[in-house]
């Protein structure tokens, strides 16, 4: 919602859209869309339906990790193709610190044992920085940037030639 305040505050005409495999969590970010006066266009998609087409820049947060290696790679490779403009991917880091903060984090902030366990299981699904690298540049995104980013992330950005 931030980003579409922004460009709204910019007059940027930019038009967004959010998908997600849960119809809960798309019917979820539709309705706080509205809540928040934005207009955004939420569509439910599986990862098996291909990279939704016809978007100039595709974002991707927190999902990454959730993926092999192998399913991981086509989908940036995917992704690459079907972005008109660039790629932008925000996800966990695989890192001892990363562990740290997911032990002490959830402890802190929820009682929840399932939320305990997740976080854990989700660092440790998560790839390294290096891996990342690998699969950018297998993916043909050798030109992608790689940021590390607090706490134990990464943001990749990919801008089409």
């Amino acid at each position: 919602m931030r980003l579409a305040r922004r460009a709204r505050q910019l007059g940027l005409p930019i038009e967004f859209a959010a998908c997600d495999k849960s119809a809960r969590a798309v019917t979820h970010a539709a309705d706080s869309a509205e809540v928040a006066g934005e207009r955004l266009s939420c569509f439910v998609w599986d990862i098996g339906e291909g990279v939704p087409e016809g978007y100039d820049v595709l974002m991707c947060s927190l999902f990454l990790h959730h993926l092999g290696e192998r399913q991981a790679l086509t989908f940036l490779a995917q992704l690459r193709v079907a972005a008109r403009r660039a790629i932008l991917i925000n996800d966990l880091l695989r890192t001892p610190l990363g562990f740290v903060f997911a032990w002490a984090g959830t402890r802190v902030l929820t009682g929840s044992s399932v939320v305990h366990v997740d976080s854990l299981l989700s660092v440790q699904s998560a790839f390294t920085i290096h891996e990342i690298r690998g699969m950018a540049n297998d993916a043909g995104m050798a030109s992608a940037s790689l940021t590390k980013r607090w706490p134990e992330r990464f943001l990749l950005e990919w801008y089409r030639a």
